[in-house]
Order: structure tokens, then sequence, then C-alpha cells
């Protein structure tokens, strides 16, 4: 289909944009109302093309978009925004606010934004009572899931699974539990699909293929006591909501006719980041041809270590097809608002080897906006990462000195990534405004709470008290404070 960008973009447009679409943004944002997956590359601007979209689609409603009839057009309070993190939805909400309040709207009317696992929450909340589920179940943390699964380990005896470190078992239990779970496999299933094979691996040149078979089976023994132990105490983990939600959407076809009325838009962020089960639940709610808007970057699959599955984003025109059965639309983004010509050339050169076949989009290609210029690359060895982030506070003051922004922004992973943060406390070391975010920026408070711990455990010990141990079995799990001294439950301590 083809759709040529109009000499006079509409000022609602620009604005959400923050300048004029290029062709290629128009057409993702002027799209029909049928199925379609944006392919948008790093720095290609997608949020602000979503949050266009949305003001797009209610200016078509509103009949202010020359030559379209207003039934291709869909009102904010019918339009559904999902994405990943919580993050990502407090700043995809903030986006399309800021792009509709340049729009005369009736209050309040503005679209449902919420990550996948809070709509599972509210389809649970709403009409969990129809499938036998509570409303209101209280979703386990992940320190509440690891305390919880060390119940399993007083129900059952485990003969191949080595059992000595009690945390290490817990968490391979866990870890079988939460993956079959995204891709929607049983325990049973598991099991039966190893014991088909033990005949087979008894053959097997080395013993550690069997013995790894006999531990697994012991393992999805585990999990599904694990499982049974959620029921009996009424919990649930996030796995269970996206879980719960299809089956509801399955079982009630007037619930998704709802949906469906409801919503007469979607568009989903980050489906590179989805895994099987969220997949499933958007196509039980919103296949068969609904106008579904799908985003995301297959070079930028960062969650497959926990069941994210980039085939969601590369299938869905075969999967969301139109309605008379054809794939749906597949849209690129390719032009980089974000790096100068040079660098996206360095990193081409550096991905170069790489062969078609292992790379998820090869025919993918991003191109350098024009207005950026050609950019600079430039290669450093430091000693360490405190004369590595000096080195970068000189270059951002040099770049500031040239009437450059304060704008840069550097991302560090690993023990210590609070070195630009720390130069404080470093006088020779430039001056540049800073904010240190993550888990690393909380730790002198998370410190001091541990220390104040610490004080209270050595009081009561000298004094023979009995004192809980569950806050520091809790803190241990999410590695901090000391490990704890046996199981979750008051110990007596020795004068």
């Amino acid at each position: 289909m083809s759709i040529v960008r109009p000499s006079l973009v509409p000022p609602e447009i620009f604005a959400a944009m923050g300048a004029a679409p290029t062709d290629e943004q128009w057409r993702a944002i002027s799209w029909p109302l049928e199925p379609c997956v944006l392919i948008a590359g790093a720095g290609s601007g997608k949020t602000s093309v979503m949050a266009a979209r949305v003001v797009y689609l209610a200016l078509a409603a509103l009949g202010g978009i020359d030559g379209v009839d207003p039934e291709q057009g869909v009102l904010p309070g019918n339009v559904l925004c999902l994405t990943f993190t919580n993050k990502a939805t407090d700043n995809l909400r903030l986006r399309v606010r800021r792009a509709l309040s340049t729009l005369e709207l009736a209050e309040g009317e503005e679209p449902e934004v919420l990550n996948y696992h809070g709509f599972a929450a509210s389809l649970l909340e709403r009409y969990g009572v129809l499938a036998g589920f509570e409303p209101g179940a209280r979703v386990l943390t992940q320190a509440q899931r690891s305390e919880l699964c060390s119940s399993v380990l007083d129900r059952m005896t485990f003969e191949h699974a080595a059992a000595t470190w009690q945390p290490s078992l817990v968490s391979k239990i866990l870890e079988l539990d939460e993956q079959p779970q995204n891709h929607r496999v049983r325990p049973v299933q598991i099991q039966a699909h190893v014991a088909a094979r033990l005949e087979l691996l008894k053959n097997a040149r080395s013993n550690r293929v069997y013995e790894a078979a006999e531990e697994r089976l012991e393992l999805a023994e585990a999990c599904a006591r694990y499982r049974e132990l959620k029921r009996e105490l009424g919990v649930i983990d996030f796995g269970d909501q996206i879980d719960r939600a299809i089956e509801i959407a399955e079982r009630y076809p007037q619930i998704v006719a709802d949906h469906r009325a409801r919503f007469r838009a979607v568009l989903l962020d980050e489906y590179q980041d989805t895994n099987v089960a969220q997949a499933d639940l958007m196509h039980a709610l919103f296949g068969d041809g609904h106008p579904v808007t799908a985003v995301g970057d297959p070079d930028q699959n960062i969650y497959a270590w926990r069941g994210a599955s980039l085939y969601n984003l590369l299938e869905f025109p075969e999967r969301f097809p139109r309605s008379e059965g054809s794939p749906a639309a597949r849209l690129p983004l390719y032009t980089n608002f974000r790096s100068g010509a040079r660098i996206l050339a360095a990193a081409d050169t550096i991905i170069g080897p790489i062969p078609d076949a292992q790379r998820p989009d090869p025919d993918k290609e991003l191109r350098p906006d024009p207005a950026n210029g050609e950019g600079e690359v430039a290669v450093a060895r430091h000693m360490d990462e405190w004369t590595e982030a000096r080195s970068i506070a000189e270059r951002v003051v040099a770049l500031r000195a040239t009437g450059a922004a304060w704008s840069p922004r550097v991302r560090a992973r690993g023990p210590r990534p609070e070195g630009v943060g720390g130069a404080r406390q470093d006088p020779a070391r430039p001056s540049v405004p800073r904010r240190v975010q993550g888990p690393r920026a909380r730790r002198p408070a998370r410190d001091a709470r541990i220390e104040a711990d610490a004080r209270v455990h050595d009081r009561g010990r000298r004094r023979g008290r009995a004192l809980p141990f569950r806050r520091s079995a809790r803190a241990a799990r999410r590695g901090r404070g000391p490990v704890r001294p046996g199981a979750d439950q008051a110990h007596r301590l020795p004068r």
C-alpha cells in the first residue's frame, strides 16, 4: 500500500514528533486500521511515532484529517498501549499525554497505557471470578517465591538433584518452573518428555546425560509441588497472571468481543521482548484482523534469558493477518536520529563478519539522519574504570566549552558502575552534572539498613533472645546482607 506524506503535515502531528516526520514515519503514523508491525531500529524515534499514531487516530475520528473517513479514526479512550517495563510504561504515558495536549478532547479522554503483566492483572481482577479465580490474589515477589519454594524441600526427597546447598536447589526449581510457564508447558509434560527418552539415554557415551535427565525429572516433580503449594495458599506469581488471563480469553468469547469493542486500536511496544505466553494472550484477545500495531527491534532482544521470544516479532505478519487472511504489513523505521554517519558505519563494520543466516533481520540497515553530520568515533584504552571515568568527564567538559549541551549518557554494567557518579570524591576530576540511576545508586541506604540489622542481631545474640531471620533471608536472596543460617524460622542463639 502506497501512502504519500502530505505537503502540509497537521500541526498536532508535528508537535507530537517535535519535527516533520519522515516518509517512513508518516507511513507508520497514518497506516489504516489493520494489523501491521514496525521494525524500528535504534534511535528511529519509535516512541514519538507511537504517540503521533494516537494523535493521528484521534484527529481522524474528529474529522481533522482531509480525505480520511472518521470511521478510520479512534478516540484515545478506545486505544490500548502496552509496553514491557514500568519505566517504559510511565515514559510512554507521559509522551502520549503531551502529544494529546494539543487536541480539544473531553476530560479524561486518554489511552489505556499498561505493561503486559499489568494488563493481565486487570483482566484477572475484572473477569477472574468467571473462571474460578479469586480476585485480588497476592502476587509473589522473587524473594517470596524463593521462600515458598524452600517449603517444597520439606515435602519430597531428592536422590539425583544435589541438595547440599539449599539456595542453589531452590534456584534450579524456580528456573525450571518459570521457563516452561513462559512457553505454556506444564511440569507433567516435561516429565513425560524426559521419561520417554530415559532408555535411549542409558546408551549415551557419558553417564552425565542420563544423570541430568534423572535430575530433570526430580526438578519437574518439585515444580509441580511448588504449584500445588501456591494453589493451597491462594497466591500467584507473574507467570500465573498471564497463564490465567489466557485461560479466560480462550474460555469466554464474550470477553474477547468486549475487549475488541472497547479497544478499537492496540499498540504493542517492545514486542521483541514478549514471551510465548504473552504473545498467545495478545493473539487470543486481538487476533483475526483486529487493528494491532506491534513495534520492536529484532537486534534488541535483551530478555531472551527469561523467556522472551524474538519469533513473536518476526512471525507477527503471519500470526496477526489482515481480516481477509493476507499477512500483516511490515513497515520499516530505519532512519537513525541519534548517531552520526561514522558511528553507524563503525557499527556496521563490527557486525559485518556475522553471516546473514545468524542475523535476526539481515535486510535491516540503519540510515543516518543528515542533520547529525558525520559524527566521531574514538578508541581508547584505560587502566581501570576510574581513569576511564575521568577521561569521559574531561571529554564532556571539552565539548561543553565548544557550546554543546549537557546531553551525554554513559551506560556502565558491572560491580562498580558508579565510577562517573563518584567523581565528586576526586577534586582533580572535572565537575560534570550527573545523575546515577539503578540499584547501585541506592547502595548507601541499603548498607545503612544492613548495618542497623547487624547491630540489632548482635544485641539479641548477647542477650540470648530468639531472633527472626526471615528479613535477613529475604535480603540474602536479593544479594544483600549475610547468608541466612538455616531455615526461615526463629533461632535461639547461644550466649
